[in-house]
């Protein structure tokens, strides 16, 4: 017998987790991975994690989040190859939402947010509904990637896209972090889910994070830590969570996906890098000034703005000589 080869992604993501039951008496929130070594399935199914928060306060909870994990698991293992990804997302999500429904009906109500994501060959693919929150880590720098569906969060788009007469609820607005969709309501709410994907690059880092994380430590707190904490991200993350020490701490779960193949290291690849780091940089010099504001710290940033820029027209200039240089390159841009 011959064995197949291995898919890329098999030997290229690394997954991690942490987790923590904070100052809560119960573990609400609930995790898995798709088998990333069953080189058969990675080949037209990738590599899927998922995160379900139970929703506090309502009967079953842990149940709920336990049921949605595993019948999105089961679901989103049993797609046929000729199924594309973001149609599995979608049959798994419902699944999932079938599930907390059952729930429902045995134990009262109950529900839970969802995030998955799935990364093959070069694009990851996600969806989700409610607040567990997808972030990718590139080049230094942390983004959020999917859509929440929080009352405060819809109401501010509503403004950005309207015509801003409804006003932001103020911070102490109970409503601000009520769910406007999640798992366990029939017919099923709104969800984010990506049709296209996005590219995924060598050295990327895709997490999912419930929202005991990112409530107790800030986007900018968090992409901090991603970059002085090496390959234990997750764990850094909810330690950190964890010493804030807040007596209301909710359950904090973090889990990853990282791409452990070296970043491209040509001309053009490595002037590209430099200037995400200056960027980085910008960033957090942008924030310092915001605590503390002065002459000094606006010269450091816009001579940082001209290095970036100078670095990025240099990268540019590179990768034109290296595509020329390539065999059959043909002129283009690359996404």
């Amino acid at each position: 017998m011959v064995a197949g080869r291995r898919p890329e992604n098999a030997a290229m993501l690394a997954p991690e987790n942490a987790q923590h039951v904070g100052a809560r008496a119960h573990q609400e929130d609930a995790f898995a991975f798709s088998d990333l070594a069953d080189a058969k399935f990675v080949a037209h199914g990738g590599a899927m994690c998922v995160v379900c928060d139970g929703m506090g306060g309502l009967a079953a909870g842990a149940a709920a989040s336990r049921a949605a994990v595993s019948a999105f698991l089961g679901r989103y293992v049993s797609k046929p190859p000729n199924e594309t990804i973001p149609v599995a997302l979608r049959e798994s999500l419902t699944a999932a939402n079938e599930a907390v429904l059952a729930l429902s009906a045995i134990e009262g109500d109950c529900g839970s947010t969802l995030a998955a994501v799935v990364v093959s060959g070069n694009t990851m693919h996600w969806v989700s509904v409610g607040d567990t929150r997808i972030l990718l880590l590139r080049d230094g720098r942390l983004f959020r990637v999917n859509r929440e569906h929080r009352y405060q969060v819809e109401l501010r788009r509503e403004c950005a896209h309207g015509d801003g007469i409804a006003p932001f609820p103020p911070d102490d607005d109970p409503r601000g972090d009520q769910l406007t969709s999640s798992l366990g309501e029939a017919p099923p709410g709104a969800i984010d889910i990506s049709v296209r994907g996005l590219r995924w690059h060598p050295g990327d880092s895709v997490f999912v994070v419930s929202d005991g994380l990112y409530r107790t430590l800030d986007h900018g707190a968090l992409g901090e830590l991603a970059r002085e904490s090496g390959p234990e991200i997750c764990t850094a993350w909810v330690q950190a969570a964890i010493a804030a020490q807040r007596p209301d701490q909710d359950n904090v779960t973090a889990i990853g996906l990282r791409d452990r193949r070296a970043v491209p290291v040509g001309r053009a690849d490595a002037l590209l890098h430099a200037a995400g780091r200056i960027g980085a940089r910008v960033q957090a010099v942008i924030a310092s000034l915001r605590r503390q504001p002065s002459i000094a710290t606006v010269t450091v940033i816009a001579i940082l703005l001209v290095v970036m820029l100078l670095v990025a027209s240099k990268a540019s200039q590179a990768a034109a000589v290296e595509s020329a240089e390539r065999p059959g390159a043909q002129p283009g841009f690359a996404r």
